[in-house]
């Protein structure tokens, strides 16, 4: 009998979870102030993969005033970056989809047998 039937199998594999890069506030005072802050900027300076979405914890102390906008912050980093002065915004989930459907476009039913 083959190995892999053999082994007990365990555990699950959930195909709908989200997996976030998770950045940390103080890790933002390396860029210039008034920068915006988004997941290429993020990814362009190697804090975060290219396409994935980024949460900011709130660890740390930020001095420089930022305008952020990624997928998800904490409690914490909401007001430690409303304290120094700047804003954050939470992207949508689907904001980084680049195709978008016409609802206009829509396919033709296929034919069934009884109507041809």
């Amino acid at each position: 009998m083959p190995l892999y039937r053999r082994l007990p199998k365990r555990g699950f594999t959930n195909i709908f979870r989200r997996d976030y890069e998770v950045v940390n506030i103080n890790t933002l005072n390396r860029f210039s102030g008034e920068t915006e802050i988004t997941p290429e900027v993020l990814c362009g300076a190697g804090l975060a993969r290219k396409g994935s979405r980024v949460k900011i914890l709130g660890q740390g102390t930020l001095e420089k005033k930022f305008k952020v906008t990624v997928h998800r912050l904490s409690q914490k980093a909401k007001q430690q970056i409303e304290g120094a002065g700047g804003s954050w915004r939470e992207m949508d989930v689907r904001e980084k989809r680049k195709t978008v459907v016409d609802k206009g476009e829509q396919k033709k039913p296929k034919k069934t047998k009884t109507e041809s």
